[in-house]
């Protein structure tokens, strides 16, 4: 820390600081602090950062939101309470009030992450919620990391239904990038777009273009890389795809923090795999 402004570059044009891959969950209130300073100083001109300051005890929530708030960022998103988990939307919201009051000129995103927190209510329900009731001041949308591909249609009606509020999704499953924009969902917040990022911008490309044989086989090319990253999901993510990062990038992030601490690398066959699906696929 701070990261390069030529990695900055490389890696594109908006950033999201203290997320899952960036294992904000696993570092303390000053640390936190700090990774959301080191980024703000050193962003180029026109680079949006949005930090993520849930997954903690409360007063911690409340005191980063405010922390980021004081630093300009363009938005802060956060996890619900991890122990002390929404039963429903209303109590969501209820937690996100407060997150808003303490931050109440930034937008606020939710973070929907079922698959670690084990939550999983109706975005669509929330989203309404929110553009109906008014409770969240400066809730601004919510990104969608599930495969639930009819529940994110249904996201996409509301926004269109409250066109007004400005609300925005973003998907965070790398897999189903072509469906979602099928469905609507135009925005996206993934872990490969750091790693393989020409392959990513290829396939935001040709979705753009409605060129949708070149992005069928941009995704199930960069599918098919995730699923020899994981082990079709048998490996953990973090680790994972950070040991991915060492081997496709000049970036050496290191290993992951306890309680997933890993040292593991990728194997050399795998990385050898990878270029070759993605080769091909730029072709």
């Amino acid at each position: 820390m701070p990261p390069s402004g030529v990695e900055i570059r490389v890696f594109g044009s908006n950033r999201r600081v203290n997320g899952t891959s960036g294992e904000g969950c696993a570092q303390n209130l000053e640390e936190r602090k700090a990774v959301a300073e080191a980024w703000v100083q050193c962003r180029p001109a026109g680079q949006t950062i949005v930090v993520q300051v849930g997954g903690g005890p409360l007063p911690d929530v409340l005191a980063l939101a405010k922390h980021a708030e004081s630093l300009k960022v363009d938005g802060i998103m956060c996890l619900h309470d991890l122990f002390f988990r929404p039963a429903n939307v209303e109590q969501l919201v209820q937690y996100l009030a407060l997150v808003s009051a303490a931050a109440p000129n930034t937008p606020l995103f939710y973070y929907h992450l079922p698959g670690f927190t084990g939550v999983n209510l109706s975005m669509s329900s929330l989203l309404e919620k929110c553009a109906a009731e008014g409770k969240v001041p400066t809730f601004a949308g919510l990104k969608f990391t599930s495969s639930d591909l009819q529940e994110l249609a249904k996201c996409v009606q509301v926004i269109k239904r409250y066109s007004d509020k400005n609300f925005r999704v973003f998907l965070g499953c790398d897999d189903l990038l072509l469906p979602a924009y099928t469905l609507g969902s135009i925005s996206a917040i993934g872990t490969t777009f750091n790693i393989f990022p020409e392959a990513t911008l290829r396939l935001e490309r040709m979705l753009h273009q409605g060129d949708f044989k070149k992005a069928a086989r941009a995704q199930e090319a960069l599918s098919k890389v995730v699923n020899l990253i994981t082990e079709n999901g048998l490996r953990p993510w973090v680790p994972w795809m950070k040991a991915a990062m060492r081997a496709s990038t000049a970036i050496q992030v290191g290993p992951t923090r306890n309680p997933q601490r890993s040292r593991e690398e990728l194997p050399a066959a795998v990385s050898a795999q990878i270029n070759s699906i993605l080769t091909e696929a730029m072709q």
